[in-house]
């Protein structure tokens, strides 16, 4: 059984191998490619709302000055 001590002498894990090196990299490199992802996402709902509100206001305007020529009302 090999043990293992540090710079004061003091009884430490031994260090990790190999697979715990490539699971753990695997996992953080998931996790962020995930959260990139996210970030993408994320902004394109909000980008195509703001979109979505700023057609809906143009769209309102415009009914504005056609709805009195079409329904010969005052609006």
């Amino acid at each position: 059984m090999d043990v293992w001590f540090d710079e004061r002498g003091r009884n430490v894990l031994p260090p990790v191998d190999d697979s715990a090196v490539w699971q753990h990299t695997l996992t953080i490199g998931t996790c962020a490619a995930g959260g990139a992802v996210l970030v993408v996402l994320v902004g394109h709902f909000l980008v195509r709302r703001v979109a979505l509100r700023h057609r809906l206001a143009e769209w309102d305007r415009a009914w504005a000055r056609t709805e009195p020529q079409w329904t010969h009302r005052d609006a």
